[in-house]
């Protein structure tokens, strides 16, 4: 049986790659025995999950010009202070 370190590895490895059937057997059975890898396990693919939200929230925000409206308030702020 792997130990926690072992298996935070694996499970980790797992998010990334798929794991050779006897991987999986392995990390699933420690998984059934250790209420503290799952909890890690859980946590990791609930980081992964946050992350590919914010990677596409981000990537889908971004507008590389600044819309006409903004631009003609930023002038205007620019004159007033001159």
């Amino acid at each position: 049986m792997l130990n926690c370190k072992e298996t935070s590895e694996l499970a980790s490895r797992s998010l990334d790659t798929k794991l050779s059937l006897h991987e999986h057997a392995r990390l699933l059975i420690h998984l059934a025995a250790c209420k503290l890898c799952r909890r890690y396990l859980l946590q990791l693919r609930f980081m992964q999950r946050a992350i590919a939200k914010q990677r596409r929230a981000v990537s889908t925000s971004l507008d590389p010009q600044l819309p006409a409206q903004a631009r003609k308030r930023i002038q205007a702020e620019i004159d007033k202070h001159r």
